[in-house]
């Protein structure tokens, strides 16, 4: 009997010591960071983007939206924003305004896509057509255009593609512009535009000239 005791005293400390033991040193719990929701929203363009306004517009025009898998055509005024398009067609023309910051007037068969529409900067991709762009903030304004980008510094400019030629040509009304490209060799090249000039460009060959 007196064994039996000792024995069941000592598995008593042993099990008490190994209690405290796991109390005190017991591996913490890890927590997973949650997934954290980005703020990117296909249906509303970024908060601080600039929203402009298809102010005027006659022929048929048509207008793709961010939500949108095919462009509709319009018959009065929208609002136009960061990530939408707006294109016309034979009879088309259409004007958009950001209220102080640029005017741009679209001729008939012409396609322009909004890329960006940030207060520290203008994008917008050209793919057709003759438009017309007035500068009338400070706000740097960027057109893409095939292969060719150009900077409006100020003033007044009308681009032209013209796709059976591959050229696109900038005209400078009032102001200044820069156009840049590369070349078939990879060399970049920078031109500035002054009033009153002509750029062209031609986009198969990747060569300018100025008239």
């Amino acid at each position: 009997m007196k064994k039996l005791f000792l024995l069941a005293f000592f598995i008593g400390i042993i099990t008490a010591f190994g209690y405290s033991y796991w109390k005190t040193n017991k591996i913490p719990t890890i927590n997973k960071p949650k997934n954290k929701k980005l703020a990117f929203s296909i249906d509303a363009a970024p908060k601080n983007s600039i929203k402009g306004k298809i102010e005027s517009l006659s022929g048929k025009v048509k207008w793709e939206s961010r939500t949108a898998t095919a462009p509709s055509e319009i018959i009065k005024s929208v609002i136009i924003q960061q990530g939408e398009t707006l294109e016309t067609g034979e009879d088309g023309n259409a004007t958009i305004i950001f209220p102080e910051i640029l005017t741009i007037n679209l001729s008939s068969q012409s396609k322009l896509s909004i890329t960006q529409t940030l207060p520290t900067n203008f994008v917008f991709d050209q793919s057709n057509g003759s438009i017309t762009y007035e500068k009338n903030g400070q706000t740097p304004i960027s057109i893409r255009s095939l292969h060719l980008l150009t900077a409006m510094n100020s003033g007044k400019i009308i681009l032209t593609i013209d796709k059976e030629t591959a050229e696109i040509t900038i005209s400078v009304k009032k102001g200044s512009a820069t156009a840049a490209f590369n070349d078939l060799e990879n060399l970049s090249n920078v031109v500035n535009i002054k009033e009153g000039e002509k750029f062209v460009f031609n986009d198969d060959t990747r060569e300018a000239s100025m008239e």
